[in-house]
């Protein structure tokens, strides 16, 4: 199972380079074609959805591999037991947190998928295929604070 969460991670912070390299081609080939006097149609707007594509799905990716601020310098003058108690009080008020986030966002998505709204650009997209990226990066970033809860109850979290 750890082989397949841990999988499920790197996988998310693939697609979050994945994004980083279509927003870097968008806007190389967006130079170019402009010095010939042309322009590529709603790139700007694909570059904003590569954007929070490669933010959220690099959510999950960078809470695995402990590289989110946290309060260190708090947490780090506890004893190992308080640090313990305090970390599983604050992941599991982070998964409450985030439950609700997924909760709203799969909702927004269900709601522009039933009524079958478009992206206002140029190029017209499916407005809940936009929003796909938030929901799946909202999802694994519950899946790896849920992993983070059930390790710090089971004392084998990883602490940086």
């Amino acid at each position: 199972m750890r082989k397949i969460v841990d999988r499920f991670y790197l996988t998310c912070g693939f697609l979050a380079s994945f994004c980083m390299l279509g927003l870097a081609v968008i806007i190389i080939a967006q130079i170019g074609v402009r010095l010939m006097g042309a322009n590529i149609p709603s790139s700007d707007d694909i570059s904003g959805y590569l954007v929070a594509g490669a933010t959220f799905f690099g959510l999950a990716y960078t809470m695995n591999s402990g590289e989110h601020i946290r309060i260190d310098l708090f947490i780090n003058m506890l004893s190992p037991a308080i640090r313990r108690i305090v970390l599983i009080i604050t992941q599991f008020f982070g998964f409450i947190l985030i439950s609700t986030f997924f909760y709203y966002v799969m909702l927004m998505v269900k709601e522009a998928f039933d009524y079958g709204d478009l992206t206002s650009g140029q190029v017209a997209f499916p407005m809940w295929l936009v929003q796909m990226p938030y929901a799946i990066g909202v999802f694994a970033l519950l899946v790896s604070v849920l992993d983070q809860l059930i390790l710090s109850i089971l004392d084998k979290a990883k602490v940086k």
